[in-house]
């Protein structure tokens, strides 16, 4: 039951842990101007694939976007597309998904430019979708709060075997004299 416990302690630290870093690790990356976006379709795979999350630096300067770069933009019907710079024009940048057969075009101009792609993270993109949603949170939080339950109640357990033992330690101690 010991080693139970302490397995289970070992798990809540590790999930708390890793919640607390991931939450505090998004909100610096926007302050400093790297934004998350998640890819909704399989138009970058296999180099992004679909579920997953972009990180986009929107302080990354327009001048400096080279053919082969995978920027973040804006289309015309609102939607945000991350494609991969295929030609540089007086236009603007001619993108491509990676697993698309024709070019997006010149779409991408300074107004409509988001930022380049730092890095992507796989699947993370279907658990922020998940968290967006009001089921989502909710689910969110409950399991929060069951696992700060959980946690607190091990760590009052824990107290309790140790005030047992303590308490053992005294009576032997005191019947030894």
């Amino acid at each position: 039951m010991k080693k139970l416990r302490k397995i289970a302690g070992y798990i809540i630290d590790v999930l708390a842990s890793v919640v607390f870093v991931v939450i505090i690790s998004l909100y610096i990356l926007q302050l400093i101007g790297i934004k998350p976006y998640i890819v909704m379709s399989a138009s970058m795979e296999p180099k992004i694939q679909t579920g997953s999350v972009c990180l986009v630096d929107s302080g990354y300067d327009y001048s400096d976007i080279q053919v082969n770069d995978i920027i973040a933009y804006k289309a015309a019907n609102g939607s945000m597309v991350t494609h991969r710079v295929i030609g540089i024009g007086q236009e603007g940048f001619e993108t491509k998904g990676d697993n698309n057969e024709i070019s997006d075009g010149f779409t991408t101009k300074p107004n409509n430019y988001m930022g380049r792609n730092i890095i992507s993270i796989p699947y993370m993109g279907y658990m922020l979708q998940m968290i967006q949603t009001g089921k989502g949170r909710v689910i969110a939080v409950t399991c929060s709060v069951v696992l700060i339950a959980v946690y607190l109640l091990l760590l009052e357990f824990e107290k309790s075997e140790r005030m047992k033992e303590v308490k053992k330690e005294r009576a032997h101690s005191i019947y030894i004299k």
